[in-house]
């Protein structure tokens, strides 16, 4: 029998669960589905065994999609779940991409027999181009990150991401996270290797919650919200962290801080805890209201602009962290671990 790590699922699902209440219907709207794609006439209908393939891409209406790694498997499997009258999945396998849709095409009523789970299984020491996954209402977990290249976009689904050295042949380059109601929660155990000046952690939501914990190397951890909150924790630095809010609070804990930081927020409420043994240099506006401890000097450096420098005991002259935080309307408070 097959061995599937299942420890990280445990993390992956109360995160999940924690994010997001779950939905009452597949679409709030009660509007049908309209599944539509090119090429239709050349899919297949599934499940899908163990096949050999690059890169990856997923449609996917309502319900639950998972990935998740099987050290015994030695291609892509595909399988779903769902209610006996749910539409079968459809499928393409051409010149090394896997393409999944969700359903034959037509429309399809929202309803709870509409919803199916979907979990895609990937060898251990595979590692593809690009992973791709587009869905509407479905909760995505992801038990390691088994591309280069990884995006996940859904509209009302929360999304789950935990990576884990042990799970995958080959570190991740880039990941990309959107949705626009759904929490997203990411766990970083294995670094992200990034080889172009934008590859990184790119997560963006309209509400949902963001968090976010850093134990090992990125080059950016970038967060876009609306009204969301954003949590972080950071016990590996990334080079560069940045955030850009309009009414979403932002807790940050960094026993090893960024070394470059830039927030953007209105009308939120930013708490800090840093290490009190790193320098850094913080440059903020006039519009934000400060609660500071310990910060040795303080100089306007333009007019509304001041910049504030911290220097701990014994500190050695190295270069300081560079933090920038503009904040319409905004309290920041800096306390240190």
């Amino acid at each position: 029998m097959r061995s599937v790590r299942k420890l990280p699922l445990v993390f992956a699902i109360a995160l999940l669960v924690a994010l997001t209440a779950a939905l009452c219907a597949c679409n709030e709207s009660d509007a049908p589905y309209t599944v539509y794609y090119d090429g239709a006439d050349a899919y297949t209908e599934g499940p899908v065994e163990g096949i050999t393939a690059q890169e990856v891409y997923i449609n996917w209406v309502c319900g639950s999609i998972k990935l998740a790694v099987d050290e015994e498997a030695t291609g892509v499997s595909v399988r779903e779940e769902g209610k006996n009258a749910a539409p079968k999945l459809k499928y393409l396998l051409e010149d090394g991409k896997l393409s999944i849709q969700f359903a034959a095409l037509g429309s399809y009523e929202a309803t709870d027999d509409l919803k199916k789970a979907l979990t895609i299984t990937f060898p251990k020491a595979l590692c593809l181009d690009r992973l791709e996954i587009s869905a509407h209402d479905a909760d995505v977990t992801s038990l390691g990150v088994p591309a280069l290249r990884c995006k996940i976009s859904t509209r009302r689904g929360a999304v789950a991401m935990y990576t884990a050295s042990d799970n995958m042949a080959t570190c991740p380059r880039d990941i990309s996270v959107d949705t626009v109601s759904g929490g997203i929660g990411l766990n970083i155990c294995d670094p992200v290797l990034g080889e172009e000046d934008e590859d990184g952690v790119k997560i963006s939501t309209a509400s949902g919650a963001v968090n976010c914990k850093v134990n090992a190397q990125v080059p950016l951890l970038r967060v876009k919200t609306s009204s969301g909150s954003v949590e972080a924790e950071f016990n590996a630095a990334p080079l560069r962290f940045e955030v850009d809010t309009l009414s979403g609070n932002m807790q940050i804990t960094a026993p090893l801080a960024p070394r470059i930081m830039h927030i953007s927020a209105s009308a939120s409420t930013l708490n800090f805890k840093l290490n009190r043994d790193d320098a850094f240099r913080l440059v903020t506006d006039a519009q934000l209201a400060i609660s500071f401890v310990d910060l040795s000097h303080r100089e306007e450096v333009s007019p509304g602009n001041f910049c504030y420098t911290y220097r701990p005991d014994g500190f050695d002259g190295s270069s300081l962290a560079e933090y920038e935080v503009v904040g319409v309307g905004s309290i920041l408070k800096l306390e240190y671990l």
